[in-house]
Parts: structure tokens; C-alpha cells; sequence
């Protein structure tokens, strides 16, 4: 049986130092990917970000870090992919943010989450991204 893929995109967040969340109206899935962008203000604090996956009720189920901070006047990408090796520190504007071997089940109405220590009042969370494929 031929597996299906597939990839969702988030609304553009609207308030800037909020973070960003999207609904899995399509499930259930099995996560594989997904990409973000997060541009900090000027204010000097380095934040930390990480990603929560949550059920339609909040309880997270699974986290996926990613592995260094990320200064202030900045924009850097954050892609979630499969990997067997811990997240790297960021290589040119991109942190790799690594997801278990197999993906992520997430069941309908399941809730991606960004989760950033330090957020300040303008920094903004960009569209997000996220590629799938259906369970069997």
C-alpha cells in the first residue's frame, strides 16, 4: 500500500511576542517535518526554543528541543525533522530540531506549540509548516 503524504500551513500569527500554535484538523498523523521562522527584537535575552505537542485537552505528549539559543536581532529558521542524533547548535541561520525515528502520532485536534524562553514583546513567530503522511 502506497503511503500519503501531505503538508498543512498554519495562518500567519497575528500578535508578535505571543507564541505560535496550530490545530491538526487533519488527523490523525504521523508528524515527519515541520518549519518555522522566529525573528527576535533587539532586546537582549537569548531565548530558547522549544516545540510542545499536545492533545486537544493540553497535555503535552512529547517535546522536541532545539539545540542551542537564539541571540537578540535575529531571524532563524527551525525545522523539525526525523533524526537519530541530537540537535546540533545552529549551522548558518537554521536549527535543526530533532523528532523521533518513525515521527509523531498526533491524533485530530492534537496541538503544535512553540514554547520560547525569554520571548520578548516583539518578537515574532512566522508561518508554520508541517509535512505528514496518513497512519496505515
Amino acid at each position: 500500500m502506497k503511503e500519503a503524504y501531505g503538508t498543512a500551513v498554519s495562518a500567519d500569527p497575528a500578535a508578535t511576542g505571543a507564541e505560535h500554535s496550530i490545530t491538526i484538523s487533519n488527523g490523525p498523523i504521523i508528524l515527519v517535518g515541520f518549519s518555522v521562522a522566529l525573528v527576535t527584537d533587539a532586546n537582549a535575552a537569548n531565548r530558547q526554543v522549544k516545540f510542545s505537542f499536545e492533545d486537544a485537552s493540553g497535555r503535552v505528549f512529547q517535546y522536541a528541543v532545539s539545540g542551542g539559543t537564539q541571540a537578540a536581532s535575529l531571524t532563524r529558521q527551525y525545522a523539525g525533522r526525523i533524526a537519530e542524533y541530537a540537535s546540533p547548535a545552529v549551522a548558518d541561520t537554521l536549527f535543526t530540531v530533532s523528532l523521533p525515528t518513525g515521527g509523531i502520532w498526533l491524533p485530530e485536534n492534537a496541538v503544535i506549540k512553540t514554547v520560547t524562553t525569554s520571548i520578548q514583546a516583539t518578537d515574532n513567530w512566522g508561518v508554520l509548516t508541517y509535512q505528514f503522511k496518513r497512519p496505515e
